[in-house]
């Protein structure tokens, strides 16, 4: 009878411990929902008098597709001016490939194998689908990002795709057993990558670092945040109902959990300006290499801690919103990537998409691109250029050191 109280208590424990990191990991959006949802389910909490919910007080800065994906190409191919031109301007306004691989690679002066390489990159940027070859890549690429590439429906549009736009539903459904739902969740699919020259999508800042007569100074950004507080009509004879003595400490849990959030990121920012200035201020083009390994250390948190912390945030700075993720980088994430293609199956390479998800898994918020990115500087080639070799040849995968590897068409 003596272990049941304990359990409980671990089990608590644990789900809270799970939200305060979720909770870290939020932008302010995403915080700002989560926020009135617990105050909503919590008796113990209300509203500060006259909140209401605002997805955001501060007009967002508008981003084009054409910006977002301009963004990405500097980050994956950087200083590489021409590449991202004729990238950009080989995309119709669907965000799909308006020439092949061929005539982009004879644009260029690069082999076939060197262009194939840079669209398998590109092909992982968002949003998904982008530089699709067709309608069918672009589902196909959709799927992925869903990961639903095992799958029959996946399969059905990689080996049957014309007999689906001819209308064959009730065959398809019978050969690759799929059920109705299966079959209308393909209706979730775009059709194209929005408008490519006219979709935007709104960033919000998280941080905002400011500059003042030569003087940089880190704040939070907190406009979207409801202001909550203790309930002021609870009788007090009633914190002995076991109810309602969890309520207070999923409402303590909550408002710890945010102060803690909210000090981690402002101890960051004032870290970040410390060693980026130089950056900041324009002196130089590219950000310093500061790892999360060395934040870790600085604020004494584990490694992916910060990788929750700087995960899909942004900062507003004199020169931009700067993703928080370009001012840092990691070398656990690094080696992990290193790891996990140098045990993987040859037959069955790991993709991009594949290590994101188990490096997610595994604490380590790392989007595809960065998956991309970090591949690149360890010398290891696509997950199809591994399986297209995997009977030719050893595998050779680098080390962050020495770059050595397989060849790099970049």
């Amino acid at each position: 009878m003596r272990l049941n109280p304990q359990i409980t208590a671990k089990h608590v424990l644990s789900q809270m411990l799970h939200k305060s990191l979720r909770i870290l990991q939020l932008t302010n959006l995403e915080l700002s929902a989560v926020v009135w949802e617990e105050v909503e389910k919590n008796p113990l909490l209300e509203m500060e008098t006259g909140a209401c919910f605002q997805p955001y007080v501060d007009p967002p800065v508008a981003e084009s597709c054409h910006e977002r994906v301009a963004a990405q190409l500097r980050e994956a191919f950087p200083r590489q001016d021409r590449l991202h031109e004729e990238l950009i301007s080989a995309l119709d306004e669907r965000g799909f490939l308006a020439m092949t691989p061929e005539e982009l690679a004879g644009r260029l002066g690069l082999s076939k194998l060197q262009m194939d390489e840079i669209l398998c990159v590109a092909k992982t940027f968002d949003p998904p689908g982008i530089f699709a070859a067709n309608l069918q890549e672009s589902w196909l690429l959709q799927l992925e990002r869903k990961g639903l590439t095992g799958g029959g429906l996946y399969r059905m549009v990689r080996d049957a795709f014309e007999d689906y736009l001819a209308g064959r539903w009730a065959r398809l459904k019978k050969k690759f057993r799929l059920t109705d739902e299966a079959m209308r969740s393909l209706s979730s699919l775009s059709t194209r990558c929005s408008d490519f020259a006219e979709c935007v999508a709104p960033i919000y800042p998280d941080l905002r670092f400011i500059e003042d007569g030569g003087v940089w100074q880190a704040e939070l950004v907190e406009g979207s945040l409801p202001k909550f507080r203790w309930s002021q009509n609870v009788p007090s004879d009633v914190f002995n109902d076991p109810l309602v003595r969890q309520f207070r400490s999923e409402a303590k849990w909550l408002i710890r959990s945010i102060q803690k959030r909210k000090e981690l990121l402002l101890s960051m920012g004032q870290y970040l300006i410390k060693k980026q200035r130089p950056f900041l201020e324009g002196l130089e083009g590219v950000p310093s290499s500061i790892l999360t390994r060395e934040l870790g250390r600085e604020f004494g948190v584990h490694e992916s801690t910060i990788f929750r912390a700087i995960a899909d945030k942004y900062v507003e700075t004199p020169r931009g919103m700067i993703e928080m993720r370009r001012l840092v980088s990691s070398s656990a994430a690094k080696k992990m990537i290193q790891d996990l293609i140098a045990r993987e199956e040859r037959s069955a390479p790991l993709t991009d998409a594949k290590l994101s998800e188990v490096l997610e898994k595994a604490g380590y918020s790392v989007a595809r691109r960065t998956i991309a990115k970090y591949r690149k500087e360890l010398g290891v080639q696509t997950a199809a250029f591994r399986i297209s070799r995997c009977g030719s040849r050893e595998r050779e995968v680098g080390s962050p050191e020495t770059g050595k590897g397989a060849n790099n068409a970049h």
